[in-house]
């Protein structure tokens, strides 16, 4: 590890019981950007007490500057630190500064941890880096006498941790570090150096943010419902299936799910009449399936839904005894059930009119579409 260090003024020997403030730079390099800054820091505190002949706890600091080299040719950060020192009870005799024209050119630095919450991430740091900056201000004014129209400070880096996330179409972002800045002539398009600081329901300033419990189903939905899927018209002489079915759901962030269902169907004959008479038995169905929902809104939307349907094994001769039914034997298969569901979509109890496709080609004078209505609990 390499060090340069360059007192400002020369001849040290007389200047050991001098009460004037004296400026120190020092240069020194690190694995970090911070280290190196302190290396060289810690150097420029040592010839002050060296020049002062006093422990640090007799000295005041009135300044620092910290130029950042960034790496090297050696692939290590150097740093370059300018610090102006005076002794206790003696600094105040001296030219203490209060002249904005002094800091100008300066680089300084604020350390804290900032939130804000806004509708894209870029806009999130603008805004961070002027609470910084305004954070930053009111330490200057106090320090060196400024007013806050004197000085604009620029954003010039930042060392730290950032972390963002995405909620309800609005960026959180969140910084805990150093923030850097340059010191420039004010602006002359506008009486104030920087807007005023935003409020604290929208930034939390040098205290992080409480943690909220997150809950286990968050951005998701459950669904329980129920659907009556008759099929009581259909062409004289066509088979017609009608269920009725339960099914449990799962949806992430309002687009896309999957389910399982359960239920009874049972089969029918069309008579003369395009009436569809039912057997009297039913048997047991259950399926699996996936779909997405059309609309990302809490008030109506279409869900589309394919199922792999599992029928239990039933063979019968249906035989309705209506005018113009023709029997015929009938067995079950496995089929893929398509739906098309327009309902509501709030947190609570939902209504909905299905149309349900039962996909069946071992069947011949078939109608396939039925539909029916669907009431839906949705937490």
């Amino acid at each position: 590890m390499r060090h340069w260090t360059v007192a400002a003024l020369l001849g040290l020997a007389p200047l050991a019981w001098s009460q004037e403030p004296q400026t120190f730079e020092a240069r020194a390099e690190a694995q970090s950007q911070d280290e190196a800054c302190q290396l060289a820091f810690a150097d420029t505190e040592a010839d002050a007490r060296s020049t002062f002949g006093v422990d640090t706890d007799e000295l005041e600091m009135l300044a620092r500057t910290d130029e950042r080299l960034g790496r090297n040719d050696a692939d290590r950060f150097e740093c370059h630190v300018t610090t102006r020192w005076a002794q206790i009870g003696a600094a105040a005799e001296g030219p203490i500064l209060s002249d904005s024209d002094e800091l100008i050119g300066s680089e300084q630095r604020i350390t804290g941890a900032y939130q804000a919450t806004c509708s894209t991430e870029r806009l999130c740091r603008e805004r961070i880096e002027r609470d910084a900056a305004a954070d930053l201000l009111e330490q200057l004014v106090d320090d060196y006498g400024i007013r806050r129209r004197d000085v604009h400070l620029e954003p010039d880096g930042f060392e730290g941790t950032q972390r963002s996330s995405q909620r309800n179409r609005e960026t959180q972002l969140s910084m805990d570090g150093t923030f850097y800045f340059r010191v420039r002539e004010p602006l002359a398009t506008r009486p104030e150096s920087l807007p005023p600081r935003s409020t604290e329901a929208e930034v939390r300033i040098e205290r992080r943010p409480e943690r909220k419990d997150r809950s286990l189903i968050e951005d998701f939905d459950l669904t329980l419902s129920y659907t009556w899927d008759t099929n009581n018209r259909a062409e004289p002489g066509q088979l017609a299936l009608s269920a009725e079915r339960w099914n449990m759901g799962i949806w992430a962030n309002n687009r896309v799910g999957a389910s399982l269902m359960w239920g009874s169907e049972r089969a029918g004959i069309a008579d003369n009449n395009d009436r569809v008479f039912n057997d009297g038995d039913r048997y047991a169905i259950r399926g699996i399936g996936f779909g997405f929902r059309m609309f990302d809104n809490r008030s109506v939307t279409v869900e589309n839904m394919l199922h792999y349907v599992d029928t239990r094994t039933y063979r019968t001769t249906l035989d309705p005894g209506c005018s113009g039914c023709t029997p015929r034997e009938y067995e079950s298969e496995d089929y893929l059930q398509a739906t098309v569901n327009l309902k509501t979509n709030t947190k609570g109890l939902n209504l909905g009119w299905m149309l349900t496709w039962k996909l069946r080609p071992d069947l011949s004078n078939y109608d396939s579409l039925s539909g029916g209505w669907y009431i839906e609990l949705q937490l």
